[in-house]
Order: C-alpha cells, then sequence, then structure tokens
C-alpha cells in the first residue's frame, strides 16, 4: 500500500487495521509459544546474551512481545481517540495483559517454574481475547457510504 492511501483512510479504518494487526500478531506469538514448549530445552542457568544468541526461537517471541507491548500502547491511543464507547477499557486491559504475559515469561524463563508459564498463557489468553472483542466491534461499524452524485 502506497504512502498517499494509508494517508487517505479514515481513523475508524486505521483502527481497524491496526487491531487486525494487533491480532495477527498475537497469533503469530502464540504460535512462536507453542513451538518453544514443543521444542526448545532452556537450559536451568541461562543469562540474557545466552538467549538472544543461542535460541533464535526465543528471541523472535521475545522481541514479538515487547512489539505487541508497544501495539497495544499505540492501540489504547487509537481506541480513546476513536470515541467509541467500551473500545478504550478493552485496549487498556489487553495492554495490561500483554505486559503480565512479558513479566510471567521473565519468570518463566529465568526460573523455569511451570506456574509462570501458566500466568504468561492466562494474561496472553485475556490479551486476545480483547484485542478480539475490539476486532468484532469495529467490524459491526462501516463508514458512511459516499452519497452519489447526479450527471450534470
Amino acid at each position: 500500500m502506497s504512502a498517499p492511501a494509508a494517508q487517505g483512510a479514515t481513523p475508524a479504518e486505521r483502527l481497524k487495521r491496526q487491531s487486525v494487526g494487533l491480532l495477527l500478531a498475537l497469533i503469530v506469538q502464540a504460535i512462536l509459544g507453542f513451538g518453544l514448549s514443543l521444542y526448545v530445552s532452556v537450559p536451568a542457568s541461562i543469562s540474557v546474551t545466552h538467549v538472544f544468541v543461542s535460541i533464535p526461537l526465543l528471541t523472535a517471541h521475545i522481541v514479538l512481545g515487547f512489539l505487541l507491548l508497544i501495539g497495544t500502547a499505540f492501540l489504547v491511543r487509537s481506541c480513546y481517540r476513536s470515541g467509541v464507547p467500551g473500545l478504550t477499557v478493552r485496549a487498556v486491559i489487553a495492554f495490561l495483559a500483554v505486559l503480565v504475559a512479558i513479566q510471567e515469561g521473565f519468570a518463566y524463563t529465568f526460573t523455569l517454574n511451570n506456574d509462570y508459564s501458566l500466568g504468561m498463557l492466562l494474561a496472553f489468553l485475556v490479551a486476545l481475547a480483547f484485542v478480539a472483542l475490539i476486532v468484532i466491534r469495529l467490524r459491526g461499524s462501516r463508514a458512511p457510504a459516499a452519497v452519489p452524485t447526479a450527471p450534470a
């Protein structure tokens, strides 16, 4: 898509794209997380440098997690500016859930306690659910149709 086409989009259309993009990123994050739990064994003593150098799947999962945190922060701002009732609360809950998932993920990585893994999964599911609720809410709203002009 070209820059002029993106600039010509209404705020509602941009919010729809942003929320759908976040939903897709959350799905990719889930796939990475499932791949980690199935195929990667994290050593008992691990350093941050070791994580980024030797486990690329975990690195991708961590980087995408931080991008999701930034994305949900922007979603909060966009939902607030949209003025659509209920969207801001949903976006704030999604943002907080991503924040909790990141915290639980780091706690799991450095302790290997499965309780943190469960906490990460539950927080992720909350974030996924609330972003999906935003997408569903925005899906029903349509931009007003252009009024046809009579030929002169």
